[in-house]
């Protein structure tokens, strides 16, 4: 296998393998761990924390348990721990208060976006995200923003410590790689390439298709049919409401869909789950950052994260639904300097 890999990159395994070790020798004693993704867990992050669970025990002998908060509510991805056999399960409030060490995967302390309590600083913290002033505490922390998907990094950690990957193992974290940066088309490095190549090799591409082409629901074409006909345009911005929906990745769902429109360069997709105002923002720009924009738009009212091309966010509301949803809304028009009165139907 390292034959396989670029004599330059090779010699990063020397750097990757000594991290490695690191982490190995902060878990030696420990036979159960935790491994928290962030909350309604997408493709990247259930298979980082799988390749996580997957070297601590080729290494170790320890076992991770994979935990999530929220709900894994997109088909795909639902889909893709059903085929795959991926073994986590929703966490609850005794999981993490075990004493067992705890590991964040594909989200950092203090982001809001994952169900770790304010008072339980994890043992470690793998991510590509910006790094969070919450991680400064942390005992292992292995943040590389450069890199377009947590799951390269654990893949990177699969190499040094020369554990190959079972073939539902390395179908996820392909899946996870490709939908993280688009096929390597967004935000993808030169270690991603690798890792994408080495792990397509070794994919079940059946239960691949099968997972892309997940079934969907009416309510699906309900919320989509809904977006489309409220989506107003203003200029090369578009913003739609959707009102309630079943799961929070509806709304990215429908930001993914409406940035593929001609000459769209903002996307704001807003809805309701629960009591929260759920926000899903994209850009078609490499020029402009949609992380800094979610932030502007929760102004410290809620929970806020991402980078370049995509940004989500969360607001707890109280009040009408269609109320909170226009003031945000309205709040992103005087962002953008764009009157609400100007938009056109987009169809």
């Amino acid at each position: 296998m390292r034959g396989w890999i670029p004599n330059r990159e090779a010699i990063r395994y020397i750097t990757v393998r000594r991290r490695v070790e690191r982490l190995l020798s902060l878990l030696r004693g420990h036979s159960d761990v935790v491994i928290l993704t962030h909350n309604d867990p997408d493709p990247d992050s259930i298979a980082s924390a799988w390749g996580l669970a997957w070297l601590l025990e080729s290494t170790i002998q320890c076992r991770g348990a994979i935990l999530y908060g929220g709900m894994i509510g997109r088909a795909e991805n639902r889909a893709m721990v059903e085929l795959l056999h991926i073994p986590l399960k929703r966490a609850t409030t005794a999981d993490l208060g075990a004493g067992k060490p705890v590991l964040l995967v594909d989200t950092q302390p203090g982001t809001g976006n994952n169900i770790l309590p304010a008072s339980l600083v994890p043992l470690a913290v793998i991510d590509h995200h910006p790094l969070s002033a919450g991680t400064a505490a942390v005992p292992f922390r292995d943040v590389q923003t450069r890199l377009g998907a947590t799951t390269t990094i654990v893949m990177r950690y699969l190499w040094a410590m020369s554990v190959e990957p079972h073939p539902p193992l390395a179908t996820a974290m392909f899946y996870g790689i490709k939908t993280d940066t688009l096929g390597l088309s967004r935000e993808a490095s030169r270690a991603d390439a690798l890792a994408y190549l080495y792990l397509h090799e070794r994919a079940d591409l059946h239960t691949l298709g099968a997972i892309e082409r997940a079934q969907l629901s009416r309510d699906y074409f309900a919320v989509m049919g809904r977006a489309l006909r409220r989506a107003r345009l203003y200029g090369n911005v578009v913003v739609t409401t959707l009102g309630p929906i079943g799961h929070p990745d509806m709304a990215a769902e429908v930001a993914d869909l409406l940035a593929r429109l001609q000459g769209a360069v903002w996307v704001l997709s807003i809805a309701v789950f629960g009591d929260e105002v759920v926000l899903s923002l994209r850009t078609t720009s490499p020029d402009l950052n949609a992380g800094e924009v979610i932030q502007r738009l929760v102004a410290g009212s809620g929970s806020a994260g991402g980078h370049g091309p995509a940004a989500g966010g969360r607001i707890r509301f109280s009040g009408s639904p269609a109320s909170a949803q226009n003031r945000l809304a309205k709040r992103f028009a005087e962002i953008m300097g764009f009157s609400p009165s100007d938009g056109r139907p987009l169809i």
